[in-house]
């Protein structure tokens, strides 16, 4: 045993050399699946969901600043964490913290994913936040992209752009596009849940 204590030194030695993110990284699930599932909650009304999603965040960037996808869906649990706010000054801060996050994840980076979150984010505030154009330019990018056969996205995620899209598109008045949206993502996997809402869409012919 004595003689193997300089080989054990010089492996705990090269442990403690490597970066601290890799050290301390335990098996566990994708954050940012966590942060989905968590922010979902938080949509669903669950205050402490959106305080655990952002703490998430905050440490999954803490650990990889780059990361523009926790950048967004940090971005659009602070807005959620803003609806949970009383009236005041720190409602307001964290709501335009929120949004600026979102523009700085999508400046960042092409991901779609990352312009989705911030095309739903901004479609849902009230108009007076002056967010819908965002949002209409988002969903038109998302929209082309996501009907770019050389380029094909995974289905999930397309079908997730063209649920949204269509629900946004009909919310703007045009919903021809709506149902064109929600035709093109039926197409994609016609037995998927995803698949199911937009069949429930477009079967719901009342209102705009």
């Amino acid at each position: 045993m004595i003689a193997r204590l300089p080989t054990l030194l010089a492996a705990l030695l090269l442990l403690l050399a490597l970066p601290a993110p890799l050290r301390a990284a335990p098996p566990g699930p994708d954050p940012i699946a966590e942060a989905r599932r968590l922010h979902q909650q938080g949509v669903d009304g669950d205050e402490q969901a959106v305080r655990d999603c952002i703490a998430l965040l905050e440490r999954t960037l803490a650990a990889d600043p780059d990361n523009a996808r926790a950048l967004a869906w940090l971005g659009s649990a602070l807005t959620l964490r803003a609806r949970d706010l009383g009236i005041g000054p720190a409602k307001l801060e964290t709501l335009k913290r929120g949004g600026a996050l979102l523009d700085q994840a999508v400046a960042a980076s092409e991901d779609p994913e990352v312009r989705l979150v911030r095309a739903i984010n901004s479609a849902k505030l009230p108009a007076v936040f002056g967010r819908r154009k965002i949002a209409r330019e988002d969903f038109a990018l998302l929209l082309a992209r996501a009907r770019d056969r050389a380029r094909p996205l995974p289905v999930p995620l397309a079908q997730g752009i063209f649920l949204h899209a269509g629900a946004f598109l009909k919310s703007d008045g045009n919903r021809a596009e709506a149902e064109r949206a929600w035709n093109d993502g039926i197409a994609l996997a016609p037995r998927s849940d995803l698949a199911g809402q937009m069949r429930s869409a477009l079967s719901n012919r009342r209102g705009s």
